[in-house]
């Protein structure tokens, strides 16, 4: 996305800051999901724990240097709002995530991942938000990748594979 399909442009574009962090954080959940996956024997729970205070650990140098300006003066209101972020959207999917790990491969679970900006339009939509007809075409085409690819993995699975001319049993 980023070279327009010219790899060789990888190193003479210009990113900005945003773009250095994305890269970063997709290279930390890869070595997250392979750590996660080696994991079958540690409970999920326990695993999501050890995650949580190791980030925490490398969180601790950053509020160190740019100092933290803490509002203990919260509503009700925005107290639910930082219990829920913390619990479902957090703790829950890392669970989740660390569970279904257990089950089948970190790149058949990841192919789910694609979903995550479809649905947050969605509740955007459902919460009032306008969506544009380039997102809604994004969104057509994530599910449809979404979908073959799991039918792709399915189909790897399968009985028969057709081969042009000749069936196979796997």
């Amino acid at each position: 996305m980023l070279t327009k399909g010219q790899l060789h442009l990888i190193f003479h574009n210009n990113y900005n800051q945003g773009d250095i962090l994305m890269i970063f954080a997709i290279i930390v959940w890869t070595i997250y999901s392979i750590i996660g996956r080696k994991t079958k024997n540690i409970p999920p729970i326990a695993a999501t724990s050890v995650s949580v205070i190791f980030a925490l650990i490398m969180l601790l140098p950053m509020i160190a240097v740019n100092g933290s300006d803490f509002n203990l003066n919260l509503s009700h209101q925005a107290l639910i709002g930082i219990l829920y972020m913390g619990m479902f959207p957090s703790v829950c999917s890392f669970i989740f995530w660390n569970i279904s790990l257990r089950h089948i491969d970190a790149s058949k679970a990841g192919i789910y991942l694609n979903l995550i900006t479809v649905f947050t339009a969605i509740i955007g939509l459902i919460l009032g938000k306008s969506i544009s007809v380039v997102q809604v075409v994004g969104g057509v085409l994530v599910f449809m990748g979404v979908y073959l690819t799991s039918m792709k993995v399915k189909a790897r699975k399968g009985k028969v594979e057709q081969i042009p001319g000749e069936t196979f049993k796997i």
